[in-house]
């Protein structure tokens, strides 16, 4: 599959999910690119929408691999989830998606392993 086939399949999913997502959370959802460093200022937080999903997915640059297991921990798992709980201020559940185009790094088996066991 060519990598602009593989990206428009990426943002379908995302779509669908996001479609689900902010009916089973009106207050609305967090989104993360892995391999994006834009998403991290709140821009990408509180989305109640499939059109806000869509107006920040239109700011993507696909490149390179990712290092899925590092970015999982640093990007989600860490500030998102571990932190919050540890200082007791995660007010709900977190369901975590991954949808991914097949281009992982080799790093994911360690340390996606090391995520998951915290």
């Amino acid at each position: 599959m060519k990598s602009e086939d593989r990206f428009i399949a990426l943002e379908d999913t995302l779509r669908r999910v996001a479609t689900f997502a902010t009916i089973l959370s009106p207050d609305g959802i967090s989104v993360r690119i892995l391999n994006y460093s834009g998403d991290e200022q709140g821009w990408w937080d509180n989305l109640k929408t499939v059109a806000d999903v869509n107006k920040r997915m239109k700011k993507i640059d696909y490149e390179g691999r990712t290092p899925l297991g590092t970015r999982l921990s640093s990007k989600i798992l860490e500030p998102m989830i571990l932190s919050k709980a540890k200082y007791g201020s995660l007010r709900k559940p977190v369901i975590v998606v991954i949808i991914t185009d097949g281009e992982e790094s080799a790093v994911l088996t360690l340390t996606h392993s090391m995520s998951i066991s915290r």
